[in-house]
């Protein structure tokens, strides 16, 4: 290391520490010239003065582009800039570049701000291809003009450049709607573009995988199951045709991930759209036009798809599948005083144990009922008396009728998921044109909404007339004592055996509750409340709000379970008691107050 004297007094100053900044803006041209040149230059420069080369900070952008400031957002530019915005990096440095359009490529004004920053922070910009050097000692008026041409010259380049670019992209999104011509090569992982790259081909072990995953999901399995079962198939994954890693001399680990599966059930990709995107502001990608519709074959039936969108709008924070599916309710039973979640917990086998809902916030000691109810007796009730939940719909049959039930309902709730999408289309360009004041954008967005409201009433037509059909091939199940048997049946099934034997049973059944009920609310010691003093379990209550708007309210007796039921369509409300020994009664309060008595003799459901 040099040192340099300072008069005949034994005192010497370290010589500038010299940083050299390399970038360029496509990751394939490290594999060019453009690297070793700009390295070599540096280490020339430093070496011949004699100055110290800073060899700690990788001062290094491969890759970034200067022209949407991309180095400066999320590079080494950036952090250097701020180590010396705080003093970090010392003046008197020298820092090189090959020329200023390695710095920026950004408009004049922030481009010269930046430049400026770095001279007024004491430090002397060098640029080895012209060898100018520019610090605050020699900043004269050519020197000045020389730096503002170069950001202008290379603004201009760029800007240039990335027109030509976006056209030529624009014309590549026109040949993809036509059909002609496919973006680029890029494509989900089940698919291959052929030589000609006008088509996509599906492979069929891995559309194989992604049809299992969609499966295993209309069946009620959450992302963690799917991830768990699919890793430990002999199927593709996800890795396995990648390359061994050049620097390790190791296979990249072939499996699946939670986020992957949760990506590749939301991706339209799958039933044959393309969105095409662009960097927007923020540097953020952003969709560009409508979606290309049959872009890519389809891999997944429609229906399916949205079945599994309206699947998933129904779990938010309700959780997936967990353990033994012990609790059907996890999620959806709340406490009816504090509105706390209630807690499933085992004490072991009876009599002294147990399985019971108690409310969470009771048992972690806060101020709420700590009386809790029996989960066999819970789950059994809510059963029976589940509004819209048939044996039917669980258990599966060859019955002809049934399958077309079925069939008709998995429609159904493809539709009603389409149906929901394209409303949230509708929304978003009513906001669009509500802030526009561009005439011609109106009049584009206005033909589109047009087309997204016809599609909307079509599809509520759709949707209605499949219930029709529903409710037409149903009537033949609609007998009470039939379906009071067959739930009977059911609970009595799921009690024959251990409940790791019927997972997939339960993952359904608590797939359809969640279809049906929103919110279950339990009162341990009754609806007015509860009492440390005066505690009941006798008044125990249960209130069921079902997702059409209805709600069922029971209160288990000796005798017969009292059942309060408000039916949102008719706007009726039924309630089923007993009165002393007299029999089992049923008063129906109508929409216009009017109400009616009637005694039963034989219980049956309403």
């Amino acid at each position: 290391m040099n040192l340099t004297k300072r008069g005949d007094k034994k005192n010497y100053i370290m010589p500038p520490m010299v940083y050299s900044y390399i970038r360029f803006s496509t990751p394939e041209q490290i594999k060019g010239d453009s690297l070793r040149r700009q390295t070599e230059w540096s280490e020339k420069y430093a070496k011949e003065r004699g100055f110290v080369l800073d060899d700690k900070l990788k001062l290094q952008d491969l890759g970034l582009s200067a022209y949407s400031g991309a180095h400066r957002d999320r590079g080494a530019l950036g952090t250097f800039l701020h180590l010396v915005e705080s003093g970090k990096v010392a003046k008197g440095s020298i820092l090189i570049v090959e020329s200023l359009d390695r710095l920026s490529r950004e408009e004049v004004f922030v481009a010269l701000e930046q430049f400026m920053g770095l001279i007024r922070n004491g430090l002397k910009i060098v640029t080895l291809s012209d060898n100018r050097e520019y610090d605050k000692n020699n900043l004269d008026a050519i020197n000045l003009v020389v730096s503002i041409m170069s950001m202008c010259r290379a603004h201009e380049e760029s800007a240039v450049k990335s027109m030509r670019l976006g056209k030529a992209w624009e014309n590549k999104r026109t040949l993809a709607v036509n059909g002609t011509q496919k973006l680029s090569k890029k494509c989900p992982a089940w698919l291959i573009l052929n030589k000609e790259k006008t088509e996509f081909f599906p492979m069929p072990n891995r559309v194989k995988e992604i049809q299992r995953i969609f499966k295993m999901k209309l069946s009620g399995k959450g992302a963690t199951a799917i991830v768990r079962e699919l890793n430990q198939g002999s199927g593709w994954k996800p890795g396995d045709d990648k390359k061994k890693n050049e620097n390790e001399g190791k296979k990249i680990e072939s499996a699946w991930r939670e986020s992957y599966i949760k990506k590749i059930l939301k991706d339209r990709s799958v039933i044959g759209e393309f969105q095409p995107h662009r960097l927007g502001r923020g540097k953020k990608r952003e969709p560009i036009g409508e979606p290309i519709p049959d872009y890519y074959p389809k891999v997944i039936d429609t229906d399916d798809f949205f079945r599994v969108q309206e699947q998933i709008k129904s779990n938010i924070h309700k959780g997936g599948k967990t353990g033994k599916v012990n609790n059907l309710f996890t999620h959806i039973a709340k406490c009816g005083y504090c509105g706390g979640p209630m807690a499933f917990i085992d004490k072991g086998p009876a009599p002294k144990g147990g399985q019971r809902l108690i409310c969470d916030r009771a048992r972690r000691g806060l101020d709420c009922c700590h009386t809790s109810v029996r989960y066999g007796e819970f789950e059994d009730y809510i059963l029976k008396f589940c509004k819209g939940l048939r044996p039917q719909d669980i258990m599966s049959k060859n019955d002809e009728t049934e399958t077309a039930i079925n069939l008709l309902k998995n429609e159904c709730e493809g539709k009603i998921g389409e149906l929901t999408f394209i409303e949230s289309e509708i929304k978003n360009i009513t906001d669009s044109i509500s802030i526009t004041n561009d005439q011609r954008v109106r009049k584009i967005l206005d033909i589109k909404l047009t087309e997204k409201l016809d599609k909307q009433v079509a599809l509520k037509q759709t949707i209605n007339n499949l219930k029709i059909q529903i409710d037409k091939k149903s009537r033949c199940f609609e007998d009470t004592k039939l379906t009071i048997t067959s739930m009977t049946e059911l609970i009595d099934f799921l009690k024959t055996d251990k409940r790791e034997k019927h997972i997939d049973l339960r993952l359904k059944l608590r797939g359809e509750i969640r279809k049906l009920v929103n919110m279950i609310e339990v009162y341990p010691e009754g609806i007015h409340g509860y009492s440390r003093q005066n505690s009941s379990k006798s008044k125990r209550c249960f209130k069921l709000f079902f997702t059409s708007g209805s709600n069922r309210q029971i209160c288990p007796q000796k005798e017969l379970p009292i059942e309060r039921d408000y039916d949102s369509e008719s706007g009726e409300t039924r309630i089923l008691y007993t009165l002393g020994n007299y029999g089992i009664f049923q008063k129906i309060v109508s929409k216009n107050g009017h109400i009616a008595r009637k005694k039963i003799r034989n219980y049956a459901r309403i």
